[in-house]
């Protein structure tokens, strides 16, 4: 249960009110001064009651320090901040200590609380409440950081939902809208190359100047745009233009399920090369007739693949390992390892060691869109069918 001072930053937040004002409220709460800085260090707020002596140790320590030995230490703060829970640093040639606490939304590192040991040490301050404010505080930098300053707000979440770290919470979803105020239609882009992300991104750009977010992902590039209407020849013609191939999904209206859409995406890529286009936009809806044939046909062409399941499935019985079922709920859950968990009831992360022992032990490659789209074929087919006693049986023959 949030108290009434918690409850005022929530409010706060969905308000949209600005970093210093927030960083108000949470000093009241935490009844310290705190500096809220972003994911490279940099101070977005100050405190009155923040004591100088701080920021002079700061000073002294950076002069007792080379620029090589500077930049490694921050490395280690920045990579023990990604871990999300707050931690004591008494640092070499700082007469203060000071609690740091990582911001983690869709779980990325966004910003930092530092929190200077007081009247009080630092080790009886509730961590758990510094958590979940420094958590608050990371939302509040996403939706101040847009639309006037940057857009990492919209890709640390396109991040967060692809790689299925967003809770779905109410203050998440609401995140969402803020992010993407207005925006009821959207499309995503699925892209490869050996291009630079600065000239993917460059070309991405002249392709669909405003309200659009391209982040690396799987080998390839992903691109969650909104959807304007714009006449597909001429979207298939700046494509071509920019010597690009980009597999596009049909329109969806949830940010939120920009993951099942991406599959449309990567399938039209796919099957665009497959039918020998090099460059252009090729749209899911020109190649649902060849993904429903092809899966309809992948149990008579899938020889491969189903050795591939018969080992894994022989694996099981010889070693007592659920693999056969883990694979299955992973590539049916479009890769989101939390929903294959909850459809398994295993823990995430059991999860993810059972697919890194599948690729080690059976060498599939889930970077390939070829083999995923025959082991996810080969498994829709198993549902499908799944009223015929003894199917996974039959399948493997």
């Amino acid at each position: 249960m949030l108290s009434t001072k918690e409850n005022a930053l929530v409010d706060a937040l969905l308000s949209t009110a600005d970093f210093q004002s927030m960083v108000d409220i949470a000093e009241d709460i935490l009844g310290t001064p705190i500096v809220l800085m972003d994911s490279i260090f940099n101070e977005l707020s100050s405190s009155k009651g923040y004591p100088p002596d701080d920021f002079a140790d700061y000073i002294n320590r950076r002069q007792h320090m080379n620029d090589a030995a500077f930049a490694k230490a921050l490395e280690n703060v920045r990579a023990t901040l990604m871990a999300g829970t707050p931690f004591i640093a008494e640092f070499a040639y700082m007469r203060r200590a000071r609690m740091l606490c990582g911001c983690i939304v869709a779980g990325r590192l966004v910003g930092a609380l530092r929190i200077p040991e007081m009247d009080s040490p630092l080790q009886d301050m509730d961590q758990e409440k510094v958590l979940d404010i420094a958590r608050l505080l990371g939302m509040a930098i996403i939706v101040n950081g847009l639309p006037h300053r940057d857009e990492t707000g919209a890709t640390n979440l396109l991040w967060g939902l692809l790689h299925g770290n967003m809770a779905h919470t109410y203050l998440e979803n609401k995140l969402i809208k803020d992010v993407f105020p207005g925006i009821d239609r959207f499309r995503v882009a699925w892209h490869m190359s050996r291009s630079s992300e600065m000239e993917i991104r460059s070309k991405i750009d002249r392709i669909l100047p405003d309200k659009q977010w391209t982040i690396g992902f799987n080998n390839g590039y992903v691109t969650l745009f909104a959807d304007q209407g714009r006449d597909a020849s001429d979207f298939h013609d700046q494509t071509r233009r920019q010597d690009l191939l980009l597999g596009i999904s049909d329109v969806f209206s949830q940010v939120s399920d920009v993951q099942e859409y991406l599959l449309q995406a990567r399938a039209a890529h796919y099957f665009a090369l497959h039918h020998a286009m090099e460059t252009g936009a090729a749209f899911f809806d020109d190649y649902k007739i060849d993904y429903m044939l092809a899966v309809a046909s992948s149990r008579s062409k899938m020889g491969g693949i189903r050795n591939v399941l018969r080992a894994i499935s022989a694996y099981d019985e010889k070693n007592h390992t659920d693999y056969f079922n883990t694979l299955r709920a992973y590539l049916i859950k479009n890769q989101r390892a939390a929903e294959a968990a909850k459809a398994l009831h295993i823990h995430k992360n059991t999860v993810f060691y059972r697919i890194g022992r599948i690729r080690e032990l059976f060498a599939i490659d889930f970077t390939d869109m070829r083999s995923l789209t025959a082991l996810y074929n080969s498994f829709l087919i198993l549902d499908m069918q799944s009223i015929l006693p003894d199917m996974e049986k039959t399948i493997l023959v």
